[in-house]
């Protein structure tokens, strides 16, 4: 119920378990609810082919966002700074201008502070209203470094940021850099996880005899 908090933190979710143990279901029905109740939601899905891809699933949140057909009037107040910045990843949508991108290199490290940042910003605009958003991403376990950068990021600024950041991953999949990840968002004081296990064979006996007693 993190989407129904009046309290003006965010909060990060994560679900976790082994591939097929319902994690995707359990996270399409939590943004169903939350559409269901005037919330906004952003879903990604991280791929093993793209593993290498830099901000993979945050250029798919930041295009899900921008079809949005209230998306420029929802990000129409952000600095242009910010907008210039996002802008390197994705086209703004129709009707927003942005400013000049910040000269130098991009891949230092003020550069990449202001990236992250602004992606912060414009995705935590474009979920903004009066019930909390959703920002998900799925499969976590095969994100690229800079999308896992981006998200631990916002999920270290969830103060005055009304929304959920909700993850799902792989515990058998984890690598070095996914561990690390994982073990940071888990410190969070905002977060909380939900591991999904496999029903022993006492429990799914008797579902069974329920089953079949039902029938």
């Amino acid at each position: 119920d993190a989407h129904r908090s009046s309290a003006p933190d965010g909060r990060v979710g994560s679900v976790t378990g082994e591939a097929g143990i319902g994690k995707s279901r359990l996270a399409e029905t939590l943004v169903a609810a939350a559409t269901a109740d005037g919330a906004i939601t952003l879903m990604a899905r991280a791929f093993p082919a793209e593993g290498s891809i830099a901000y993979a699933p945050i250029v798919e949140l930041l295009r899900a966002g921008f079809a949005r057909p209230d998306a420029a009037g929802r990000l129409v107040d952000l600095a242009p700074a910010s907008l210039a910045e996002v802008e390197r990843l994705v086209p703004l949508p129709d009707g927003l201008t942005a400013g000049a991108a910040a000269a130098g290199r991009t891949d230092s490290p003020a550069a990449r502070a202001r990236l992250l940042e602004a992606i912060a910003t414009v995705l935590t605009a474009t979920v903004s209203g009066p019930v909390p958003g959703i920002v998900a991403v799925e499969d976590v376990h095969w994100a690229d470094d800079a999308s896992r950068e981006a998200l631990l990021y916002l999920a270290r600024r969830l103060t005055d940021r009304p929304l959920l950041l909700l993850l799902t991953w792989r515990p058998e999949d984890l690598d070095a850099g996914t561990t690390a990840f994982v073990s940071a968002v888990g410190g969070l004081p905002a977060a909380t996880s939900v591991r999904l296990e496999r029903l022993d064979d006492v429990v799914v006996s008797a579902l069974v005899d329920a089953a079949a007693a039902a029938g």
